[in-house]
């Protein structure tokens, strides 16, 4: 019996994690601040991050970019990879209009191994690397 319940265990575990259910629970609880912070947010810099250091939820984000189709991208995240320069970053893109699932030209977080997925009507979690 417990290794059955090991074995479910985890098969839900990664089944939970594929579908991104920890980061969407997550979002739903600080949907709020995010709204919020959009309204509060510093006037964008001519080029590159503009910083916000600011807590939204459960997430702190640490700059945001808005492309050329007004799309926002909030950087909660940012890693480097062991002995590479890279630097991936993640976060969550806002849009009104059409979605965040394509990589903007327009943000300096990268293009390489752009990845996205919605958590809420206007709201995507995307990941990218700075590895053109």
């Amino acid at each position: 019996m417990p290794l059955t319940v090991m074995v479910l265990t985890i098969m839900l575990t990664i089944i939970l994690m594929v579908a991104h259910v920890p980061t969407k629970i997550a979002f739903a609880a600080s949907h709020a601040q995010f709204e919020n912070l959009l309204d509060d947010l510093p006037d964008p810099r001519e080029w590159g991050p503009t910083s916000v250091n600011s807590q939204a939820g459960w997430f702190f984000v640490e700059d945001y970019e808005i492309d050329e189709q007004n799309r926002i991208y909030l950087r909660v995240h940012s890693t480097i990879k062991l002995l590479d320069v890279d630097v991936t970053s993640h976060g969550f893109c806002y849009t009104t209009k059409n979605n965040c699932l394509d990589p903007s030209n327009q943000i300096d977080y990268g293009r390489a191994d752009y990845k996205a997925y919605k958590v809420r009507e206007g709201w995507y979690w995307f990941r990218v690397s700075d590895d053109w």
